[in-house]
């Protein structure tokens, strides 16, 4: 129901016209987010479900194939894949997806494990640009200074998480959450 108090949210539509009805769900819904109150991070939750569609997302990304540019550079090994371009690759589409599977596997287990909130999470970050970086070195992306844009990203990413972990436990805010 469109709330009076997202009328001031709203500027007036020109020429005569008015807001359209999902337009002012999403003004209602905006005006009623401010009074939300979460009680703890949500991190957690969504490690595992991140990891699995990431992984079904790289089976889409493998079955379009030289498209979407996530394919490997040229190897022999006997499970390498053509494309369609002559030229056999690493799938690495393939292999992400497969280390996501045991991404979301491990995080499964410590999920029924004792663990301060935000560990699930962090670990997923952890891991993901972990694998990011590692999968880099059989990807063809641009290079700088020896390693692909998402090299360098996934490297400030895995800083960033170490940051925050060294933060969290130099202030003590690791509180153990009981699975």
């Amino acid at each position: 129901r469109f709330s009076p108090s997202c009328a001031r949210m709203l500027p007036a539509p020109k020429n005569g016209r008015r807001w359209s009805p999902s337009c002012r769900r999403s003004a209602t819904i905006l005006s009623r987010w401010k009074s939300w109150r979460v009680a703890r991070p949500t991190g957690d939750l969504y490690a595992i479900p991140l990891a699995v569609g990431i992984a079904i997302g790289r089976l889409g990304c493998f079955l379009s194939g030289l498209r979407d540019r996530t394919h490997g550079i040229a190897t022999n090994l006997p499970w390498g894949v053509d494309f369609g371009d002559g030229t056999t690759r690493h799938p690495t589409q393939l292999y992400e997806a497969l280390f996501l599977v045991v991404l979301a596997s491990f995080l499964a287990w410590r999920l029924r494990r004792p663990h301060a909130e935000g560990d699930l999470f962090h670990a997923f970050l952890a891991g993901y640009f972990a694998w990011r970086f590692a999968v880099g070195f059989i990807q063809p992306m641009p290079h700088l200074g020896g390693l692909g844009t998402l090299q360098w990203a996934s490297l400030a990413g895995l800083v960033a998480v170490a940051a925050q972990q060294t933060a969290r436990r130099r202030t003590g805010t690791q509180a153990s959450t009981e699975a």
